[in-house]
């Protein structure tokens, strides 16, 4: 009896020591960071957003070095197939989806010509600051394009 009591007792300590049921849990969060110039690579940093944004995740994407160059209408990126588009209509389609979508801040301080006034709609600048409070969180998940 005292054994099963004890089991019991556990078993408890372990549902409760999560602070929640699994049902209940926050969701990870995606931090997407796009810095290729390979049009394929940006490509499918697309894509997989688009798939975690399908699956409910929070997405958050920080575009920098040539990733940067999506940001601008004046991007002229291929159409990729199987999809039919370029890199940057993805993007604009995980934008409609539901991602943050952002610049960072040297893209734009080194970037003779272009300013966040240029920027395509749903894109706009952020701050090693505020990258860095989203990156603190214990339920973010990274992908690196």
């Amino acid at each position: 009896m005292l054994r099963r009591s004890l089991l019991i007792a556990l078993a408890l300590a372990g549902l409760f020591a999560s602070g929640a049921p699994a049902s209940a849990q926050t969701k990870p969060r995606l931090l997407v960071l796009v810095t290729s110039s390979n049009p394929m690579v940006q490509a499918m940093a697309m894509l997989l957003t688009r798939e975690a944004l399908g699956r409910q995740t929070p997405v958050r994407m920080v575009l920098c070095g040539a990733g940067g160059d999506l940001a601008f209408p004046t991007y002229a990126g291929p159409t990729l197939q199987p999809a039919g588009l370029t890199p940057q209509q993805m993007l604009r389609g995980v934008i409609q989806a539901g991602a943050q979508v952002q610049i960072c801040p040297l893209y734009l301080a080194n970037t003779p010509g272009l300013s966040a006034a240029g920027l395509i709609e749903g894109v706009a600048p952020t701050t090693p600051a505020d990258v860095g409070t989203y990156m603190d969180g214990a339920d973010v998940r990274y992908l690196n394009f």
